[in-house]
């Protein structure tokens, strides 16, 4: 498998993974080789994860400090491909805003590769979007996506949620890299693209972007692209893990959901409520990832109580919600 190293102006290709090299060296950015030396980062099933930061991704302040290492086999998935990591990944924070992010992560342009060949939408159980998620969460959605409204999907995988939205009456349109998920979109009606750029000049009441935030590079920028994307007054609806959960507060670098190598960058709630891109935020619910993560909380606790008297607590069964859907206004 071969890296496209291509300079694009579209949003995501600077802020998933920059494919740009003079991206590479943005600010922040600190491979361990240079781009030159770079050639195929891919091996059969390996991946030279070297990808470093000297700031934190999400407010660029330099106060970062290691929290710990990840817990996790050396053989992983990276959206449908099993891949070796060369490094042990580590997760490191912010003294300034809080948010945790990966060191020793893929590389931005391996990355994109690997989303690009892969199927995203054939990793996960595609269950209908309503069954899969929280009350409070489809509650807090239905307030917004009203019909005719235009909804945006960023990473759209197989469409549970633009499936959902459309039978609510809106005009649906996905992102996603994976040519595979494309063709699963276009053949249940929705409109389907492969960057954001497809989308220049265009407007939308409602972009969306559930387990994805965390799979950004360049937060700062992404967040700018959507606000560009978003009629005065549209809302930006954001789905991810929250660190300042109690589970992820117990665990720390052993919390579940940083284990996942396509996981680089955990925004805290700070973050989300100091965003200079025009976007404010409006509302928060604590929720979880779906409902099959909602376990009762005496149960959990039995549960937990007895792995972390092993030491193998990781976060699951959790303890209360940990995740934020979080609703952000442009003004």
């Amino acid at each position: 498998m071969t890296c496209s190293i291509e300079a694009r102006s579209d949003v995501l290709g600077a802020t998933f993974c920059n494919s740009s090299v003079e991206g590479l060296f943005r600010p922040g950015a600190v491979p361990s080789r240079s781009a030159a030396q770079r050639r195929s980062l891919l091996s059969p099933g390996l991946v030279t994860n070297d990808f470093r930061r000297q700031r934190c991704p999400a407010c660029g302040d330099p106060a970062i400090a290691e929290v710990g290492k990840v817990r996790a086999a050396h053989d992983v998935e990276y959206s449908t491909h099993a891949i070796v990591l060369e490094r042990v990944p580590e997760i490191w924070a912010c003294r300034a805003c809080g948010s945790w992010f990966t060191q020793n992560a893929v590389p931005p342009e391996t990355s994109q590769s690997l989303y690009s060949s892969g199927s995203s939408g054939a990793r996960w159980v595609a269950e209908p979007f309503e069954k899969a998620k929280d009350p409070a969460l489809l509650a807090e959605f239905d307030r917004h996506i009203t019909r005719a409204a235009r909804v945006l999907d960023i990473g759209c995988s197989a469409g549970q949620l633009l499936d959902y939205a459309k039978a609510r009456g809106a005009e649906t349109c996905g992102m996603d890299y994976s040519a595979a998920c494309g063709d699963t979109i276009k053949r249940k009606g929705h409109r389907f693209a492969t960057a954001l750029s497809e989308f220049d000049g265009e407007r939308f009441d409602v972009v969306t972007a559930f387990d994805v935030i965390e799979h950004v590079y360049d937060l700062p920028r992404f967040f700018v692209g959507v606000a560009h994307l978003l009629e005065p007054g549209g809302k930006f609806i954001v789905l991810t893990g929250d660190i300042g959960s109690l589970g992820a507060r117990i665990c720390g670098s052993r919390w579940w959901y940083l284990r996942y190598p396509e996981h680089i960058v955990f925004p805290s709630r700070r973050f989300f409520g100091s965003q200079p891109a025009g976007l404010r935020l409006e509302r928060t619910v604590r929720t979880y990832a779906s409902v099959g993560y909602r376990v009762p909380f005496l149960h959990a606790l039995r549960i937990a109580a007895a792995l972390a008297m092993r030491g193998n607590y990781d976060g699951l069964p959790a303890l209360g919600p940990d995740h934020l859907l979080m609703v952000l206004r442009r003004d």
